[in-house]
């Protein structure tokens, strides 16, 4: 595994750990890895990839912290996956990722009105 891969799971873990206090003290916390060595963060592909599996390791995670039904438990999830997401972005550090996770998150506030 390697160290940008290591501290990613740590901000996901952080991340849940802000969204959800109740689990913070939690012994086994919700976490997920997201390993991304084998991509190439320079091509548009790597970058999309890497975004996506981001994506889903949020999901997973905040699925075990929010059932993601409709309602307030699902916006709670809603939150926790957007927390997550952000945080990852920001702990990968990547102006491509950043760009991408940037207009995804301005699509969603047009598609939210």
């Amino acid at each position: 595994m390697n160290t940008k891969s290591s501290i990613l799971a740590l901000a996901v873990v952080a991340a849940a750990a802000m969204a959800a206090p109740t689990f913070a003290d939690a012994p086994s916390a919700p976490q997920a890895t997201v390993r991304y060595s084998d991509l190439d963060l320079s091509t548009s592909n790597g970058v999309q990839t890497l975004y996506h599996r981001i994506k889903n390791a949020a999901f997973r995670v905040c699925l075990t912290l929010t059932p993601a039904h409709n309602g307030p438990s699902g916006i709670e999830n809603l939150k926790c996956q957007r927390t997550l997401v952000d945080a990852a972005v920001v702990d990968v550090d990547k102006p491509a990722l950043t760009a991408l996770h940037a207009g995804k998150k301005a699509d969603d506030r047009v598609a939210g009105r």
